[in-house]
């Protein structure tokens, strides 16, 4: 909420960020821009002046011209035929294949909406056609929907929510966010194993199918026991059973089937249930794209402040965590989980988390810093896929990270320079065991070159703290890396800087473990341990989790604007 109030971002349902724009104006007849459609005035004027000529030659002309007259002969001759000079013939014909095509032309989204807010943010939504469908389908619910194919909204209530409810879909599309849907596309839901399988297993339960089975088998063999004199059991030829069922009597087989219809007719109202528990409609109300494009008309006649002040998920009417989420289009970032909704984001931390240790040598090998730079750019700089990065996303080490790492600001922030460039050679390493443990906004600096709170900040972009850890000769350090991601432009996230602090543990460390790989699971370190009297930014000295408590799930997080 905070974030929201002071920078108007907040995060969908589907853990993307989100800038809510005002509505603007809207035209029912879609005539915000009627010049499109019609002549110049000089245009307009030339014509209306020639109107009486124009009726003249058409008159004597049809009567003049030789040819067969139909929709594609050019008007132009037939006024020459009635005596009108050839150029102006041509210039008036041209004037009215404009004017009938101007009036033509189809109607696009800006000829319903003013807003320049939002058409700056997506110009393209300047050119998506608007037309008006059935009014009768408006009246079974059939409102709208957006053509992505023609690039149309088709509109069977001509109103001003359901233009913005379907705006909303195609923003969706353009940014990828989580998606609406239809009635009839969310029916492939009702294909799911977890459907089939719900039915099937309430049939079992409670219609007495396995009774059913069990007894027609155990009749079926009794009769064949009195018939043959033989136990069940010795029936294990296969030719043998199947020549015998040939003699059942086939009264019981008719007896059993009209077993089988009766609990078939009493199963209805239980498949009938469970259709109803997983109508289309129902999901289709979940679907998190249709809940926001919902929450556009729930939010249509808000007031700017208090939007400000109002989170999306306060007005949206299915909770988070029961919408659905079709994800198509979408980014790469995923260092927030979907159903996270505020921002600072307190992250949910568990003290008990356990954070692997990376193995790694104290003799870094590198002679000098410039040396160190040289081999960085060489052999981390690149972007690391979020599977690299353990789930955070898309993370990119860059030259310019490299040149920061190295620089004399940067190292001084870390007990041990040697420690410092070792971590360098597995940074990568230590990003993927990293938990992201604090998200805040990006501060500006002040003249004394310290950044706060009060000096204003960056609302483009948000700084995430990673901790991980890692083990030189038997002492374990934290590593805190900085991340700097751009919620407007959506680059991929780009590291800003690391260091490495050696940790005081209260109750000692693991084990020696094998050199053979830097990651190795059977060494690590508890989360509480980690950030036992680790700080949140810029908060006064609150502490990311509290020292006393270490078995219980605590929240960490950003500190206060």
């Amino acid at each position: 909420r905070r974030i929201k109030m002071a920078t108007g971002w907040e995060r969908g349902a589907d853990g993307k960020w989100r800038y809510e724009v005002m509505d603007g104006e809207f035209d029912r007849k879609g005539e915000l821009h009627p010049e499109r459609r019609k002549l110049s005035a000089e245009e307009k004027k030339e014509l209306d002046d020639s109107f009486d000529e124009i009726m003249d030659a058409f008159e004597k002309g049809s009567q003049a011209y030789k040819g067969e007259i139909d929709e594609n002969t050019d008007m132009a001759d037939i006024y020459e035929a009635g005596g009108m000079e050839r150029k102006k013939a041509e210039r008036l014909s041209h004037l009215e294949d404009k004017e009938t095509e101007l009036s033509l032309r189809p109607k696009c989204l800006d000829d319903y909406i003013s807003n320049e807010e939002l058409f700056s943010a997506y110009p393209e939504l300047r050119n998506v056609k608007v037309e008006e469908g059935d009014a009768l389908a408006a009246f079974v619910g059939r409102l709208g929907h957006y053509n992505p194919k023609t690039n149309t909204i088709l509109l069977n209530d001509m109103s001003r929510d359901v233009l913005l409810h379907e705006t909303q879909h195609i923003i969706q599309y353009l940014e990828g966010f989580a998606k609406g849907g239809s009635p009839n596309a969310i029916r492939e839901v009702h294909n799911s194993n977890n459907h089939i399988r719900r039915i099937i297993n309430a049939l079992l339960r409670n219609l007495g199918i396995d009774e059913w089975l069990i007894s027609i088998d155990d009749d079926i063999l009794e009769q064949l026991e009195e018939k043959y004199c033989l136990p069940g059991r010795d029936f294990n030829d296969g030719y043998m059973f199947a020549s015998s069922m040939n003699e059942i009597d086939g009264d019981l087989l008719r007896k059993k089937l009209d077993e089988a219809n009766r609990i078939i007719s009493n199963n209805n109202e239980i498949i009938g249930g469970e259709h109803r528990a997983l109508f289309p409609e129902q999901h289709y109300k979940r679907l998190a794209g249709e809940v926001e494009a919902r929450n556009v008309e729930n939010r249509m006649d808000m007031p700017e402040e208090e939007r400000r002040k109002t989170l999306a998920a306060e007005t949206e009417d299915v909770a988070r965590e029961d919408q659905i989420f079709i994800m198509e289009n979408v980014g790469n970032n995923a260092l927030l989980s979907m159903n996270e909704e505020e921002f600072p984001h307190e992250s949910k931390l568990n003290p008990k988390q356990e954070i692997s240790v990376i193995q790694i040598s104290s003799n870094h090998g590198f002679e000098s810093f410039a040396k160190a730079k040289e081999w960085a750019k060489e052999h981390i700089v690149r972007t690391y896929t979020n599977e690299e990065t353990g789930n955070k996303g898309e993370i990119r080490i860059s030259n310019t990270a490299i040149n920061k790492f190295l620089s004399k600001s940067s190292v001084e922030k870390s007990e041990n320079k040697d420690v410092y460039l070792s971590v360098l050679r597995v940074l990568p390493n230590v990003i993927r065991e990293s938990v992201n443990a604090e998200q805040h906004v990006d501060y500006k600096k002040g003249e004394d070159g310290v950044r706060s709170s009060h000096n204003g900040i960056n609302q483009d972009v948000i700084i995430h703290r990673l901790y991980g850890a890692v083990s030189i000769n038997g002492d374990i350090h934290r590593v805190k890396v900085t991340l700097k991601e751009n919620i407007k432009t959506k680059e991929t996230t780009k590291t800003y800087n690391y260091e490495a602090i050696k940790i005081e543990l209260l109750a000692g460390q693991h084990g020696d473990v094998s050199m053979t790989s830097p990651r190795n699971s059977n060494n690590s370190i508890t989360l509480a341990k980690l950030l036992k009297g680790v700080e949140k930014s810029y908060s006064n000295g609150e502490l990311l989790l509290d020292d006393g408590v270490e078995d219980e799930n605590l929240r960490g997080g950003g500190g206060p604007f």
